[in-house]
């Protein structure tokens, strides 16, 4: 039987000065955590065509990835649940250009995209990414996946303490970030009486 929420995401995004991050990476070398990948992704943000993800605890998300001069793709259907924790249901996809003129022709509304930089480090069951974003910014990410939304938060708390992420970082995701910055009116009337 096919399993589709297997996935469980549990995260916190912080604000970081760019000007820090060789401190940063020290830091996390010293705690144990290791160097994964460096890529580049362009996440591009969808609506169908009966009515708009804006506002509503749920996204839809084409990712291309490259990596080694590689080009890797998923295409994901997020529901997040609680503050900071997403079922993920997620797909490979072999030709990206291939669902985005399908997408296109299907009348589904492309919302906004994020271009990034990312490092991933890993440290136990934590993952920690560094991502430079297109026109936001710097950001450290803590990752837990597969644990319940308590358990991952006291993980992710105990290495934000460690690297001296203050809560007043914190920050909520890269789509409403650029959504708040470049379509001001959309952002009020989805998002203005939220904090996340």
């Amino acid at each position: 039987m096919l399993q589709y929420d297997c996935m469980i995401e549990v995260e916190r995004k912080y604000e970081y000065p760019a000007r820090k991050l060789p401190a940063l990476r020290r830091r996390l070398r010293q705690l144990g955590a290791r160097l994964d990948e460096q890529k580049t992704q362009v996440d591009i943000y969808y609506s169908p065509p009966h009515e708009t993800f804006l506002g509503q605890p749920k996204f839809l998300r084409l990712r291309e990835t490259r990596e080694d001069g590689r080009l890797k793709a998923s295409f994901e259907y997020h529901v997040p649940f609680g503050r900071y924790a997403a079922r993920e249901h997620e797909v490979k996809i072999d030709d990206p250009r291939i669902l985005k003129h399908i997408l296109r022709r299907l009348g589904f509304k492309q919302e906004i995209q994020v271009i990034k930089k990312r490092e991933e480090w890993q440290r136990g069951q934590i993952e920690i990414e560094i991502d430079q974003v297109k026109n936001l910014g710097t950001f450290v990410e803590l990752e837990v996946m597969g644990q319940t939304q308590a358990a991952a938060l006291k993980l992710i708390d105990k290495l934000a303490v460690q690297l001296e992420l203050k809560p007043t970082q914190q920050v909520m995701g890269y789509f409403k970030l650029l959504m708040r910055k470049y379509r001001p009116a959309m952002w009020r009337k989805y998002y203005g009486q939220t904090k996340n």
